[in-house]
């Protein structure tokens, strides 16, 4: 069974092999949370042993995802399977983004086979964009979007 890094870096590549498959042209930076390889003394013998530590690197503290897509603003995505959106909201919104020339969206993996698409307004609100349910994106108003 997968741990939580793991499952979000796998929701981290679906999103982005998505994108690629979906939007020709698309070029993804895709940041994954890693481990380096540090000393630490043993608490037994004192000696220093290798030990794994997990390494938040996400950019400016809170995008997962960077897509450049031709002809759109650049897009910075968080990806999540968590259910605080307001976490989220105040951790994104501590960024000074340059909103004439950017997208900020949230996707959050509700059930199997379903991601919600949310972006981030200027204001700080979160404004449902659409869904995909198994790998087709539905806009709230439009139906499935043709891509």
């Amino acid at each position: 069974m997968a741990n939580k890094r793991q499952k979000g870096n796998q929701f981290q590549d679906w999103i982005e092999k998505w994108i690629l498959e979906n939007r020709p042209g698309a070029v993804i930076h895709n940041q994954k949370v890693f481990a380096k390889l540090v000393k630490i003394p043993d608490k037994r013998t004192g000696l220093l042993r290798d030990t794994w530590v997990s390494t938040r690197n996400d950019i400016f503290g809170v995008i997962d995802l960077i897509a450049c897509i031709p002809g759109e603003p650049m897009c910075f995505i968080q990806a999540t399977a968590d259910s605080h959106i307001g976490k989220r909201q105040r951790e994104l919104m501590t960024v000074p983004w340059p909103w004439e020339c950017c997208r900020v969206e949230l996707w959050l993996k509700r059930k199997v086979g379903e991601i919600h698409v949310k972006r981030l307004s200027e204001g700080g609100e979160f404004h449902d964009i659409g869904k995909i349910i198994r790998r087709k994106f539905y806009r709230l108003d439009q139906g499935e979007l043709p891509l």
